[in-house]
């Protein structure tokens, strides 16, 4: 399944099944904080990443954070000096 079909589904869920997906998943891993990344609606400066999903350590700078989703990232044409933002 790509990773645009499992966002597409995920996108389908209700809040309330979000909600408890990611209460379950907080309390297998107590140390650990579920992320979900995707790009806004009208922005094709940044390309599609190879996960949407992420499970982080609680104490992840957002700096190391960014790297990692540069890590990511599909396509080897991105400049990676360019914001993710």
């Amino acid at each position: 399944m790509s990773s645009t079909d499992e966002l597409a589904k995920f996108n389908s869920l209700t809040k309330e099944e979000r909600l408890m997906s990611s209460t379950r998943i907080r309390a297998k891993y107590p140390q650990k904080v579920p992320i979900v990344l995707h790009r806004s609606a009208g922005n094709t400066a940044v390309p599609e990443l190879n996960r949407f999903r992420y499970l982080v350590p609680s104490d992840l700078r957002v700096s190391e954070l960014i790297t990692v989703i540069r890590r990511n990232i599909k396509d080897p044409k991105f400049d990676e000096s360019k914001a993710l933002f």
